[in-house]
C-alpha cells in the first residue's frame, strides 16, 4: 500500500459526523499504531492498490520512449561530431531524471478519488466523535499529517516545519540522500558541455564553474549526511563515527546557509545561459541526424 498511502489515499476520521478529515502518510499510520490509537489496518490487497491507478501503461511507455529518443538524438549528434547546444545537454539532464521518476512511479496509483477510512479506537475519541487533539499533536510532531479541510488547530506544525530528531523515528535521511544523489547526477550531466560553443570565453568559464559547483554541492551534502545515516542503523554509543557525525551536524547548518544561496544563483545562470546560447548557434547545429527518422513527438 506504499504509494497509495503516501498520496494521501488513506483517511483518518472519528465518527461520520466529523467533517474535518486528515490525510495520512505511511509513517503517520505507523505513529497511530505505535501509540495504540488504532487496532489494525484495512485488509487491502496489491491488486486493489494497482486497480486504483489511472495511469495507462501505453501512455507511460510513449512518454518514456519520447524521453529516450531525446537522449539518443544528442548521443547521435556527438557520434557524428556535430555541435550540441547547452540546452540539449540540459534536456538530457531532465530526461534522465524523468526516466528514473517514471520507473519509480510506474505502478504508483494516481489521482485516487475514493479514500479508505481508518477509524480510531473508541477510547481515543472525544465525546462528540471528533479526532482528539492528542492524536493530532502526535501526528504533527512526526510531520506525518496534512490538513485537508478547515482551520482547526491552525497553529499546529505542518509537514516541512523543523522538528526535533528525538520525536521522529526516521528523519527521512535516506530520502534526502536520494534527492541529493539525483541532484548530483543532474549537475554532472551539465559538465558534458565543457568545451561546447558559447558566445564568449567568460560565459564558457562561468558554465564550467557553475556546473562543477552544482555537482560538488550536492555531493557535499551527501557526504555530510552519510555519517548520520549510518549512525541511525547501528549502536550510536560505540561506533567511531559518532564524532564524525557531530562534526557533520555542526557543518550542515553553516553549509546550508552558504551553499544553498550560491546553488540557486548557479542554477539560475545555467538556465539563462542555455537559452542565451540559442542566439549564437554554429551552422552545424542545424544539421539533422538519422535520429530524426525515428517516430517521435515534436
Amino acid at each position: 500500500m506504499g504509494g497509495f498511502v503516501l498520496r494521501g489515499a488513506f483517511e483518518l476520521s472519528g465518527e461520520a459526523k466529523y467533517h474535518n478529515p486528515y490525510h495520512l502518510t505511511s509513517e503517520g499510520i505507523l505513529t497511530l499504531l505505535n501509540k495504540e490509537h488504532i487496532d489494525q489496518l484495512p485488509d487491502i490487497s496489491e491488486a486493489e492498490i494497482k486497480d486504483k491507478s489511472k495511469g495507462d501503461m501505453f501512455v507511460k511507455a510513449i512518454a518514456v520512449g519520447q524521453i529516450v529518443w531525446s537522449i539518443i538524438q544528442i548521443i547521435g549528434r556527438g557520434i557524428k561530431r556535430l555541435p550540441v547546444s547547452p540546452l540539449e545537454v540540459a534536456v538530457v539532464a531532465f530526461a534522465v531524471c524523468a526516466v528514473i521518476t517514471h520507473g519509480l512511479y510506474w505502478y504508483k496509483p494516481q489521482r485516487v478519488g475514493t479514500t479508505t477510512t481508518i477509524h480510531l479506537k473508541e477510547t481515543s475519541l472525544t465525546e462528540d466523535g471528533a479526532i482528539p487533539k492528542a492524536v493530532l499533536e502526535a501526528l504533527n510532531d512526526a510531520q506525518q499529517v496534512k490538513r485537508l479541510f478547515g482551520s482547526i488547530f491552525s497553529d499546529a506544525p505542518l509537514p516541512g516545519s523543523p522538528i526535533s530528531l528525538d520525536t521522529n523515528v526516521d528523519a527521512d535521511g535516506s530520502e534526502m540522500l536520494a534527492a541529493m544523489g539525483g541532484a548530483t547526477v543532474f549537475g554532472a550531466i551539465h559538465v558534458v558541455a565543457w568545451n561546447f560553443a558559447f558566445p564568449s570565453r567568460i560565459e564558457l568559464i562561468f558554465w564550467r564553474c557553475t556546473s562543477i559547483f552544482t555537482t560538488a554541492a550536492s555531493l557535499g551534502f551527501i557526504l555530510l549526511g552519510v555519517p548520520d545515516s549510518i549512525m541511525d542503523t547501528i549502536d550510536k554509543s560505540k561506533h567511531p563515527l559518532r564524532q564524525l557525525r557531530k562534526v557533520s551536524q555542526s557543518l550542515l547548518p553553516l553549509g546550508s546557509g552558504l551553499i544553498i544561496p550560491l546553488y540557486i544563483v548557479a542554477r539560475l545562470f545555467i538556465i539563462v545561459e542555455m537559452f542565451r546560447t540559442l542566439c549564437f548557434l554554429p551552422p552545424g547545429s542545424y544539421i539533422s541526424t538519422w535520429t530524426s527518422n525515428i517516430p517521435h513527438v515534436g
